[in-house]
């Protein structure tokens, strides 16, 4: 992501040693103009860093509704492959850098069969021009008659849902049966990829965690490090890292408020349970004479070991009580908004994963603009995020906006340094209140 601070750098370099030369040394305000979007003119040189593409609300389990913790609101499907293929080649043919990130969900994605995954279908049409393609799935429809499609699709990596270890709770936050056929599904593609001779799609496990497994992580960690130990997974490194390379994502949504960990559940799991999950992981790679790299800043770290949070442990676990993840981080601003989308089924896009999720503020619609209109449009609201919707923004999206700032600080420290007049203030920015 270092191409969108060097492209704020570009735009407002000059604007801020202006500012040094009459006189202003606090970091916060060189900060403030350093990151401003406005004169970004996306139609010159748009720069594109994500795009979410949810392709369908609906979902494939057996036997009820759906999983206990989705809220997801039923959205009507309109967009055909023709429709996100033109979007995407007008994207192109602006001269995008093609290697951004398309994560493409539902939903159960799969359920659009070869439109998806064929050889004219979505994933083979954009990794083509070289973009990275992610689908999030809970692998339940895979099967022998798809998985090598899936395969030679293109698709770069593969989120699949495995939130416990336990079958009997997994079956009961699923449906009836999703245990053995997701661990089926796994080793089926698995053994292709073998036979493929491929590494991709890279496999990841997404983990929503709620008080129903919160205390099981330790157990899934161990289940894990068993898997690794197969036959399967010794013939494939790459498998091992990217298996334990687990992607924690915090319940949402208004309806799941009874399955919320309570604050002893986020105490005990941050605390304790991670600490003890590293040190089996890293017993695990000693073995394997292999180096850990899963608890690194950007997979399954403990957040509060890091320099997100500005608050104390207290009001930080307090905050994740109510699903507001984001309300005592170091985010000055959302750097990465004027640079992605989020589409539903309709083809109405937002700013970001949350905003979608919660379908607030849309800011168009693809069918009438493209992504460079719908940004130039929406400029001066993107341009002031986060904002009252965004105290409830996912973990990894925080980390992704802490390290930029923390790149744009360290270019505002050189800039100092050359002129001689740093000053000491304040280690982070504060986040504007909403």
């Amino acid at each position: 992501m270092e191409f969108i601070s060097d492209k704020l750098i570009h735009l407002n370099a000059s604007k801020m040693r202006g500012a040094i030369r009459q006189g202003v040394k606090n970091r916060n305000e060189l900060l403030r103009i350093l990151s401003d979007w406005m004169l970004y003119n996306p139609h010159e040189e748009l720069i594109v860093s994500f795009v979410g593409l949810r392709i369908t609300t609906s979902c494939n389990v057996i036997g009820k509704d759906k999983c206990i913790y989705c809220d997801q609101k039923f959205v009507t499907e309109k967009l055909t492959p023709y429709d996100i293929m033109k979007f995407f080649r007008e994207i192109y043919d602006k001269g995008v850098s093609r290697h951004f990130y398309v994560s493409i969900s539902g939903g159960e994605p799969l359920l659009w069969g070869k439109k998806l995954y064929g050889k004219d279908g979505i994933i083979h049409y954009l990794a083509r021009q070289g973009t990275y393609v992610n689908m999030n799935s809970d692998l339940q429809l895979v099967n022998t008659d798809n998985c090598v499609d899936i395969i030679q699709s293109g698709l770069s990596s593969l989120r699949f849902s495995f939130d416990i270890s336990d079958e009997l709770l997994f079956n009961e936050i699923t449906t009836p049966g999703a245990f053995k056929r997701t661990l089926f599904s796994v080793f089926l593609l698995s053994k292709m990829k073998e036979i493929s001779k491929t590494y991709m799609p890279k496999m990841f496990v997404n983990v929503v965690a709620t008080k129903v497994n919160v205390n099981h992580y330790e157990e899934l960690t161990d289940f894990l490090i068993d898997f690794c130990k197969t036959d399967i997974c010794t013939c494939n490194p790459d498998l091992i890292s990217s298996l334990c390379n687990m992607h924690l994502i915090p319940l949402g949504g208004e309806r799941n408020k009874w399955l919320l960990p309570s604050y002893e559940d986020w105490e005990h799991f941050l605390n304790i349970t991670i600490p003890r999950c590293k040190e089996k992981w890293d017993s695990f790679f000693s073995e394997m004479r292999t180096e850990n790299t899963m608890f690194d800043f950007f997979s399954f770290a403990n957040p509060l070991d890091s320099d997100m949070y500005k608050g104390s442990r207290e009001e930080v676990l307090g905050d994740f009580v109510n699903q507001n993840y984001a309300r005592h981080t170091n985010r000055f601003k959302c750097y990465t908004a004027p640079t992605q989308l989020y589409i539903l089924p309709n083809g109405d896009a937002y700013p970001c994963t949350h905003h979608a999720e919660n379908q607030t503020h849309s800011i168009g619609n693809i069918f009438s603009d493209s992504f460079a209109k719908l940004i130039q449009k929406n400029l001066s609201y993107l341009n002031c995020l986060p904002n009252e919707f965004c105290e409830k923004c996912p973990l990894n999206a925080v980390k992704l906006n802490v390290k930029m700032q923390e790149r744009l600080l360290r270019y505002i420290d050189e800039i100092l340094n050359c002129s001689g007049i740093l000053e000491s203030t304040e280690a982070s920015p504060s986040m504007p209140d909403s």
